[in-house]
Protein backbone atom coordinates (compact mmCIF):
# COMPACT_ATOMS: atom_id res chain seq x y z
CA UNK A 1 0.00 0.00 0.00
CA UNK A 2 2.72 2.19 1.46
CA UNK A 3 4.40 1.85 -2.20
CA UNK A 4 1.39 2.98 -4.33
CA UNK A 5 1.06 6.31 -2.74
CA UNK A 6 4.92 6.66 -3.30
CA UNK A 7 3.81 5.84 -7.05
CA UNK A 8 0.86 7.83 -7.20
CA UNK A 9 2.62 10.88 -5.34
CA UNK A 10 5.69 10.55 -7.70
CA UNK A 11 3.39 10.57 -10.58
CA UNK A 12 1.44 13.80 -9.07
CA UNK A 13 5.31 15.31 -8.94
CA UNK A 14 6.40 14.84 -12.36
CA UNK A 15 2.89 15.96 -14.08
CA UNK A 16 3.00 19.28 -11.89
CA UNK A 17 6.60 19.69 -13.05
CA UNK A 18 5.71 19.19 -16.66
CA UNK A 19 2.41 21.32 -16.77
CA UNK A 20 5.29 23.92 -15.17
CA UNK A 21 7.77 23.76 -17.72
CA UNK A 22 5.21 23.65 -20.59
CA UNK A 23 3.61 26.85 -19.26
CA UNK A 24 7.36 28.20 -18.57
CA UNK A 25 8.15 27.90 -22.35
CA UNK A 26 4.83 29.01 -23.64
CA UNK A 27 4.26 31.93 -21.72
CA UNK A 28 8.18 32.96 -22.88
CA UNK A 29 7.47 31.99 -25.86
CA UNK A 30 4.60 34.14 -26.09
CA UNK A 31 6.75 36.94 -24.80
CA UNK A 32 9.12 36.88 -27.13
CA UNK A 33 6.52 37.02 -29.90
CA UNK A 34 4.74 40.25 -28.16
CA UNK A 35 8.07 42.22 -28.48
CA UNK A 36 8.94 41.04 -31.62
CA UNK A 37 5.81 42.24 -33.26
CA UNK A 38 5.32 45.43 -30.95
CA UNK A 39 6.71 49.03 -32.01
CA UNK A 40 8.46 49.22 -28.61
CA UNK A 41 12.09 50.23 -28.96
CA UNK A 42 13.08 49.65 -25.41
CA UNK A 43 10.58 47.27 -23.38
CA UNK A 44 7.18 49.74 -22.53
CA UNK A 45 8.28 52.28 -24.61
CA UNK A 46 7.47 52.38 -28.20
CA UNK A 47 9.64 53.73 -30.52
CA UNK A 48 8.94 56.32 -33.90
CA UNK A 49 10.50 53.80 -36.50
CA UNK A 50 7.78 52.59 -38.96
CA UNK A 51 5.87 49.83 -37.95
CA UNK A 52 6.72 47.53 -40.77
CA UNK A 53 10.15 48.16 -39.28
CA UNK A 54 9.01 45.13 -36.70
CA UNK A 55 9.19 42.33 -39.99
CA UNK A 56 10.90 43.68 -42.28
CA UNK A 57 14.51 42.81 -44.05
CA UNK A 58 15.32 45.71 -44.92
CA UNK A 59 18.60 47.03 -44.29
CA UNK A 60 17.55 50.01 -42.24
CA UNK A 61 14.93 47.35 -40.40
CA UNK A 62 17.12 44.94 -39.53
CA UNK A 63 19.78 47.48 -37.86
CA UNK A 64 16.43 48.88 -35.87
CA UNK A 65 15.39 45.19 -34.78
CA UNK A 66 19.48 44.53 -33.59
CA UNK A 67 18.91 47.78 -31.39
CA UNK A 68 15.69 46.82 -30.35
CA UNK A 69 16.91 43.34 -28.85
CA UNK A 70 20.37 44.89 -27.40
CA UNK A 71 18.57 47.32 -25.66
CA UNK A 72 16.29 44.55 -24.14
CA UNK A 73 18.65 41.61 -23.18
CA UNK A 74 20.30 45.29 -21.03
CA UNK A 75 17.30 45.93 -19.59
CA UNK A 76 17.49 41.86 -19.01
CA UNK A 77 20.63 41.77 -17.14
CA UNK A 78 20.99 41.66 -13.14
CA UNK A 79 23.31 44.40 -12.91
CA UNK A 80 21.00 47.29 -14.72
CA UNK A 81 18.88 47.47 -11.84
CA UNK A 82 21.13 46.85 -8.77
CA UNK A 83 21.58 50.65 -7.51
CA UNK A 84 19.71 54.09 -8.19
CA UNK A 85 22.90 55.08 -9.68
CA UNK A 86 22.66 52.14 -12.44
CA UNK A 87 19.48 52.80 -13.25
CA UNK A 88 20.04 56.26 -13.83
CA UNK A 89 22.69 55.15 -15.81
CA UNK A 90 20.95 52.81 -17.82
CA UNK A 91 17.73 55.23 -18.26
CA UNK A 92 20.52 57.79 -19.78
CA UNK A 93 21.45 55.21 -22.19
CA UNK A 94 17.84 54.66 -23.09
CA UNK A 95 17.98 58.03 -24.07
CA UNK A 96 20.65 57.36 -26.16
CA UNK A 97 19.19 54.32 -27.79
CA UNK A 98 16.21 56.76 -29.17
CA UNK A 99 18.96 59.60 -30.21
CA UNK A 100 20.39 56.75 -32.08
CA UNK A 101 17.49 55.01 -33.57
CA UNK A 102 16.28 58.21 -34.71
CA UNK A 103 19.49 58.57 -36.30
CA UNK A 104 18.82 55.59 -38.36
CA UNK A 105 15.11 56.45 -39.14
CA UNK A 106 16.92 60.02 -40.74
CA UNK A 107 19.45 57.57 -42.92
CA UNK A 108 16.00 55.10 -43.75
CA UNK A 109 14.44 58.42 -45.31
CA UNK A 110 17.34 59.11 -47.69
CA UNK A 111 16.78 58.19 -50.98
CA UNK A 112 18.27 54.92 -52.21
CA UNK A 113 21.40 55.67 -54.52
CA UNK A 114 21.94 51.99 -56.23
CA UNK A 115 22.22 48.97 -54.18
CA UNK A 116 23.37 48.84 -50.53
CA UNK A 117 25.25 46.03 -50.57
CA UNK A 118 23.63 43.98 -53.02
CA UNK A 119 24.72 43.86 -56.51
CA UNK A 120 22.04 43.00 -59.06
CA UNK A 121 22.18 39.51 -60.59
CA UNK A 122 21.17 40.83 -63.81
CA UNK A 123 24.87 42.65 -63.51
CA UNK A 124 26.99 39.66 -63.20
CA UNK A 125 25.12 36.84 -65.42
CA UNK A 126 25.86 37.19 -69.15
CA UNK A 127 24.54 35.38 -72.00
CA UNK A 128 26.43 34.42 -74.72
CA UNK A 129 23.94 35.48 -77.44
CA UNK A 130 23.20 38.73 -75.59
CA UNK A 131 25.98 40.89 -76.93
CA UNK A 132 23.49 43.87 -77.18
CA UNK A 133 23.29 44.46 -73.53
CA UNK A 134 26.78 45.03 -72.94
CA UNK A 135 27.27 48.11 -72.14
CA UNK A 136 23.96 47.78 -69.69
CA UNK A 137 25.64 45.76 -67.83
CA UNK A 138 28.66 48.01 -67.24
CA UNK A 139 26.31 50.85 -66.07
CA UNK A 140 24.40 48.68 -63.54
CA UNK A 141 27.33 47.59 -62.30
CA UNK A 142 28.89 50.76 -62.15
CA UNK A 143 25.39 51.72 -60.15
CA UNK A 144 25.79 48.73 -57.65
CA UNK A 145 29.18 50.00 -57.05
CA UNK A 146 28.35 53.39 -56.19
CA UNK A 147 25.32 52.40 -54.01
CA UNK A 148 27.77 50.02 -52.08
CA UNK A 149 29.44 53.27 -51.13
CA UNK A 150 26.44 55.89 -51.02
CA UNK A 151 26.32 58.36 -48.23
CA UNK A 152 23.50 56.43 -46.89
CA UNK A 153 25.02 52.93 -47.27
CA UNK A 154 28.49 54.63 -45.33
CA UNK A 155 26.01 56.09 -42.26
CA UNK A 156 24.45 52.72 -42.21
CA UNK A 157 27.83 51.03 -42.03
CA UNK A 158 28.29 53.58 -38.72
CA UNK A 159 25.28 52.66 -37.09
CA UNK A 160 25.97 49.61 -37.50
CA UNK A 161 29.85 49.47 -35.83
CA UNK A 162 27.67 51.67 -32.69
CA UNK A 163 24.99 48.73 -32.61
CA UNK A 164 27.84 46.31 -32.26
CA UNK A 165 28.99 48.28 -29.02
CA UNK A 166 25.16 48.52 -27.90
CA UNK A 167 25.41 44.61 -28.07
CA UNK A 168 28.14 43.74 -26.35
CA UNK A 169 27.23 45.37 -23.29
CA UNK A 170 25.06 42.93 -21.64
CA UNK A 171 27.82 40.53 -20.82
CA UNK A 172 29.64 43.33 -19.05
CA UNK A 173 26.97 44.50 -17.15
CA UNK A 174 25.34 41.12 -16.42
CA UNK A 175 27.37 40.50 -12.79
CA UNK A 176 29.35 43.80 -12.69
CA UNK A 177 29.76 45.99 -9.46
CA UNK A 178 27.73 48.78 -9.59
CA UNK A 179 30.63 51.27 -9.95
CA UNK A 180 31.81 49.31 -12.93
CA UNK A 181 28.26 48.90 -14.32
CA UNK A 182 27.61 52.81 -14.25
CA UNK A 183 30.80 53.45 -16.02
CA UNK A 184 29.96 50.47 -18.73
CA UNK A 185 25.89 52.05 -19.22
CA UNK A 186 27.71 55.62 -19.70
CA UNK A 187 30.78 54.53 -21.82
CA UNK A 188 28.21 53.09 -24.37
CA UNK A 189 25.67 55.91 -24.22
CA UNK A 190 29.07 58.55 -24.84
CA UNK A 191 29.38 56.47 -28.25
CA UNK A 192 25.77 56.26 -29.03
CA UNK A 193 25.79 59.60 -29.18
CA UNK A 194 28.72 59.40 -30.75
CA UNK A 195 31.00 61.40 -28.75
Amino acid sequence: MSALVIVVIALVLAVLVLAGVVWFVMDSNNRVRRFARSTDLIPGQPGRAPAEWATSTAAEAQLHQRIRYAIADVHQAPGAHSTPEVIAARDDLDKAVFELDDQLIAVGEMADEGAIGVIDSRVVEKDDDDEDHEPDRVEQAAKAAEGIDSPKARKLRAIEQTILVLEALPKKIWDARPDAAVADLNSVAKVLRGK
